[in-house]
């Protein structure tokens, strides 16, 4: 079986490569975001080797994706947008992992767009989870979560306040 590459509508002409690598270091860098890109294309990588032990196709055809202008204006451009990407970095590097996953799950399907997809899925869900993990943070550091008697200064009929620290 045959697993999808990404288009070939992007030219892979090395000048076209060269410049969509290099702006794409410049922007990326200045966001300090690569640890994302290096993230990503890391298990991108790792994920080709398991694609060609279960296809049987040759590794560098699955590796190889990542010298196209396709996949570089992907990796730059659309994994790192601020808006859609975690706020940490270690969320961001496990959504990173996620995305690529995702990546490999819908190659594995041999769909044409598979990091397209991949970001479709995993963006809200990243969204949603970090969403989720404030609330939870916001909801333990609020003072109604105390008992009232380990709340200085605070009286509750029948119970008497407890003394701050001075």
């Amino acid at each position: 079986g045959s697993v999808a590459a990404l288009s070939k509508q992007w030219t892979n002409t090395p000048w076209v490569m060269l410049l969509v690598f290099s702006l794409g270091l410049v922007v990326i860098g200045r966001q300090k975001r690569l640890h994302l890109v290096f993230t990503y294309v890391s298990s991108f990588v790792a994920l080709s080797f398991v694609r060609t032990a279960i296809t049987g196709v040759p590794v560098w055809v699955e590796v190889g994706q990542v010298l196209g202008a396709a996949f570089q204006l992907f990796i730059f451009f659309m994994i790192t947008d601020p808006r859609t990407t975690p706020g940490t970095r270690r969320g961001r590097i496990a959504y990173a992992m996620t995305v690529a996953g995702f990546d490999h799950l819908f190659r594995m399907l041999r769909n044409q767009n598979a990091p397209f997809f991949a970001l479709l899925v995993t963006s809200p869900l990243a969204l949603l989870i970090e969403s989720r993990l404030a609330d939870l943070k916001r909801r333990s550091e609020e003072p109604g979560d105390l008992p009232a008697t380990a709340r200085p200064g605070i009286a509750r009929p029948g119970v008497p306040p407890v003394e701050g620290p001075a």
